[in-house]
């Protein structure tokens, strides 16, 4: 019996589509593989665990040190949240919205409603607004000095 298992969840490593990919236009998508071609990428000891050796990703390893794994949700949706619900054993027959175009303004709303983050906006437009205010003051003191400095040099010839 097993006494002891060290899960490591990487959360948006996917390893290929699912099927049902089309519903979140994710056709064709392989976060692994892709990153893995990259120059900056350095992923030795993935590697040794044996995550290259999924389907897929390419540049496995003989006799890994981990084992590894393709997994694929039974719950509806793609979100992480559900991912690790399903990991605790609960599976979600209704998947929570997605918004691939950006929150809706009324989401926004509300949100800023609750934070208080729209104050802390508000705060800062009127800060932008001094700000600029005593830019504006600074730029036309400059000016008047600039045009005071003329008209005494004129005064002096």
């Amino acid at each position: 019996m097993i006494k002891r298992v060290f899960l490591i969840v990487l959360d948006s490593l996917g390893v290929g589509e699912l099927p049902d990919a089309y519903k979140f236009h994710d056709e064709g998508s392989n976060t692994l593989r892709a990153i893995r071609t990259s120059k900056f990428f350095v992923g030795d000891n993935l590697k040794k665990l044996g995550m290259f050796n999924i389907d897929g990703v390419e540049g496995g390893i003989e006799n890994p040190t981990g084992v590894y794994a393709r997994l694929s949700e039974k719950s509806a949706g793609k979100d992480t949240t559900v991912g690790h619900w399903e990991i605790a054993g609960l599976v979600s027959e209704n998947p929570l919205p997605t918004f691939p175009d950006g929150f809706p303004k009324e989401v926004i709303d509300e949100f800023e409603k609750q934070t208080g983050s729209n104050q802390n906006q508000n705060t800062r437009q009127n800060r932008n607004t001094k700000q600029n205010q005593n830019q504006n003051q600074q730029q036309n003191q400059n000016q008047q000095n600039q045009q005071q400095n003329k008209n005494q040099q004129n005064n002096q010839r």
